[in-house]
Order: C-alpha cells, then structure tokens, then sequence
C-alpha cells in the first residue's frame, strides 16, 4: 500500500481517536491538524478490513468512496446522532445557513390546516419587488402542490443558490385569480423577526431561527415595541430549531442582570467545565416576558427559553421541547468534506443537561403546559369533505370573516357553538361549488378556528381588530394562554398598587 493511501486510512482511524481527545470548549490545533492528515496509531485493523472489502465484496467501490464509508460508519457508531460527515454541497450549506447568507426570496409562511400562508414580506426582498404580501395563500412551489406542507418545509423549497430561480403559484387574499410569480434568489439578509402589538401594553415577537444577526435584530423590535406602549412581552420560539450559541447567550446578555449565570458549558478540556455570566445587564427590566415554546423548539432557542425561566425573567408556556444540549464544531478536511462532532453539552442555570442523561428525557418543561391542536374526527371529516379544493373553500371563509359572518369562540369557550353563522357559511360554499353541510362545519370548528388563526397571524387577509382584552379572541389557545397569563398579572399590579 502506498504512503498516501496510508494516510488517508489513517484520517478514518484518528476520528475514532478523536471521541476520546476533543476539549470541551474548542478544538485544539494539534487535533485540528491530525484530523486533516496527520499520521497516527496503528492502522493494522482497518487495513485488514478494507483489504477484504476491495478482494471480496460484491461490488467493486471506489478507494474515496470506500474511505467517506469508513469514516461515516465511525461517526455513526457514536452515541450521538448529530455527529456527521459533511460533503462540500452539505457543508456550504450547513454555513450559510447558521450566517443567514444562502439564496431566498424573503419570504415567511405560516401553516394552516389548509394549506401555506404567507406571514412576512422581507422589504426590498425579491417577493416584495414581485408585489406579494402577508396574507398571499402559497398554492405551490416548482409546480409541486403545498397543501398538507409545513412552513418549515416551503420556506427550505424556497430557499436555493443566490441568482437561481424558483417558480411560486399563489393567490392574493381576497381575489380568484391565480398568479404564477418566477422569483429569483438574492443572498439577502435574514428576515427580521417578525413584531407586532397584540393588545394594550402586550407587544409580540417570533424568531424563527438563530443566525447572525438575531440578538441585535431582536433588540430592535424590543426597542420599537418597547417605544409603541408595549410593557410586557410574548416571545416565539415555537418551530425554532436554534442555530448560532453566540447569538443566543447575547441575547441572554441583554435580557439578564449582569453577573447571572446564562449556562454551564461542560467538556473534557481543562476546566472540565466554564460557566457562562451576563455581563452587560438587562436593557429592558420592567417589560415581564412570556415565552412560547413547543416540541419542535430546540438547541439555542432551548438555551434562550432555559436561561430567562431558570433565571426568574420569564415564564415559559406552551409544550416540553425538543431536547438539544450538544455544542457541534466543525473541521474541514483537505478533501472538500468537514467533520461536524459534537464536543460539549449546555447545562441549564440549574445545572439540568438540555440534551439529557441517562433516564431523562431533556429538554425544557413549561411552567404552564397547554398542548397544541390536535384534529377532532370532526376535524378529519371536514378536511376530507374538502378534499382537494382546499383553496376554494379558503376564498369563501376568508370573505366570511372579512364580512363578520363567521367569528371564532375562544379556544376555551365551552359553551354551545351558534349556529347561525355555520348555516349562513355552508351555504355560501354550496353556492360556490363545494356541498360541505352545516353539520360538518360545526364538528370541524376547530379546524376553522385554527384557519381563522392564520388570517389573525398575516393580518393582511382580512381586516380583523383585536379587541381590549385579546386573549379572549385568540384561537391559538398557546398564544392565548400567554396573553391571558401577562393580563393577569398586569390586573394583579394594578390592583396592588390600590
């Protein structure tokens, strides 16, 4: 065998060396430089394995693939599902999406029941040069149909090599006609986080992913809610699936008194473990936060919702998430390919492992647990009455609701559902073609609920005023129960303050 495929043997061999050598807070060079070549060990094992694989396995394979298999079988073998190796495609990738940098559109949807909606139109973005705007129903993304997709999903469909295009078909809100738009992808800037007031004093904001950038994008909705009246604060960090630690502990920085602990970062370097302080002090200390989490909020956004719950700043709603705490560093070999292996874990201010350990489970339970929606058989029945017409029965609501015809019970609501606006809705969708019953709407009134909840979110669909106490309007019974949960204790200052 020669020297250089010697060598690169021996690449597989000091991964596997590498679980029992890796510092816990970063990597260190002498490792840095064995892992892009440097000879180590003794290799006798896995030559005599790849000597059999190329005598005497099936199929002839190539001495790189044969390499790139050995090396994914070690990290794969690892305790640990986030380890991986990267091609060059997935690690370009992989970078421009935690910068922020790869090709979009500029736009963020929202997804209904019925199908994809969009919620923001990035200024000066692509989308909003082609004139769609928040309200606008996504019918499909390269021709594939987007009913049943979740908004994770066709905003990634969306997303693609800057200068590229990608072919949307939607549908202003309000209007019949179809629009094919051909959008071409700019390496924008990432969307701001999307802001608004909900009600007297409650402002709102969601982050949908930590890149660069978020901590001080979220500091200036805070400054412009803050500036608007808003003395109390819902945060969103459901469907979040984190992304940059640094931006999350700055944010934490910004939110917490100076000197409290916002982590624990725990390794196998010296110190085995760093605590990680606030040092710049709160900017905002009388505004109270609530913060919206669900299952699929994990990793920095985990850190974020940990640090200002355990800290005492915020109360935490929604449903146990998802359970990241592993800290990954990535390392590029000098075959185009990058080595991304998990070298620490985040402990909570409590000292609680996000990721989890031995007979727990992880991640962060809400101070107040309020499941999502889930489908009634009433639910299914109604969607399935439907069918594939989803869009056209969205015309006919969204001009219900425009007119006052149909208005949603809270999601607590336990009394009787009205019928009048049920028979006055089933027969304007008879009229339009689609013979939906006033009995199925009834059953499936959750189903509507959550579909109106889409039109409240863009609120370019339909003009819909949320009234002094909102959390009696909400449909979203999470983002309800936060509401609800800030006008208490805004009732309880007042009446102490008697």
């Amino acid at each position: 065998m020669t020297s250089t495929a010697r060598r690169r043997i021996q690449v597989a061999l000091l991964l596997l060396a590498f679980g029992t050598a890796a510092s816990g807070w970063f990597l260190r060079p002498e490792l840095i430089r064995a892992l892009r070549g440097q000879p180590a060990g003794d290799d006798a094992l896995v030559e005599r394995v790849l000597a059999i694989i190329r005598e005497h396995y099936a199929d002839s394979l190539g001495e790189r693939d044969l390499r790139l298999r050995a090396v994914e079988g070690i990290l794969r073998s690892l305790p640990d599902r986030y380890s991986s190796l990267l091609t060059e495609g997935e690690l370009k990738g992989y970078s421009e999406l935690l910068e922020g940098t790869s090709g979009d559109v500029g736009l963020r949807l929202l997804d209904g029941p019925l199908g994809l909606t969009v919620e923001e139109v990035g200024t000066g973005s692509p989308a909003d040069d082609h004139g769609l705007r928040p309200g606008d129903r996504v019918l499909a993304i390269e021709d594939a149909p987007a009913r049943g997709w979740s908004a994770l999903r066709g905003e990634q469909a969306l997303r693609g090599e800057p200068g590229s295009t990608v072919r949307v078909r939607i549908r202003h809100p309000g209007e019949d006609q179809v629009v094919i738009e051909i959008l071409r992808r700019e390496r924008a800037q990432r969307l701001r986080p999307l802001s608004r007031i909900l009600g007297p004093g409650i402002g709102y904001i969601r982050i949908g992913s930590i890149t660069r950038g978020t901590a001080d994008a979220v500091s200036g909705a805070m400054n412009g809610l803050v500036s608007g009246g808003a003395r109390a604060l819902v945060l969103d960090l459901r469907n979040n699936p984190g992304g940059l630690l640094n931006e999350a502990t700055a944010l934490l920085d910004r939110l917490l008194d100076a000197g409290t602990t916002r982590g624990t970062v725990e390794g196998r370097g010296n110190p085995k473990s760093q605590r990680i302080v606030a040092t710049g002090g709160q900017r905002w200390p009388g505004v109270r936060i609530v913060l919206l989490v669900n299952a699929a909020t994990a990793s920095a956004a985990e850190i974020i919702a940990a640090g200002l719950m355990e800290n005492g700043r915020g109360t935490v709603v929604g449903e146990h998430t998802y359970g990241k705490g592993l800290m990954q560093s990535t390392v590029r070999l000098d075959t185009g390919t990058a080595v991304r292996i998990s070298t620490a874990r985040w402990l909570t201010p409590s000292g609680s492992s996000l990721n989890g350990t031995a007979g727990t489970k992880g991640g962060i339970e809400p101070n107040l647990v309020v499941p999502p929606w889930q489908p009634s058989p009433g639910d299914w029945a109604l969607a399935h009455a439907i069918g594939f017409r989803s869009d056209l029965f969205r015309q006919v609501f969204e001009r219900a609701v425009g007119r006052g015809e149909w208005v949603p019970r809270a999601a607590n609501d336990s009394l009787p559902a009205r019928p009048t606006q049920f028979q006055k809705l089933a027969g304007r969708l008879r009229r339009a073609g689609l013979p939906v019953t006033t009995e199925q709407l009834v059953k499936g009134e959750a189903l509507l609920r959550q579909e109106y909840a889409v039109l409240v979110a863009a609120r370019g669909v339909v003009r819909i005023p949320i009234p002094p106490n909102a959390s009696r309007t909400l449909p979203d019974a999470q983002l309800a129960a936060a509401v609800a949960l800030l006008e208490s204790e805004a009732a309880g200052e007042a009446t102490g303050m008697r």
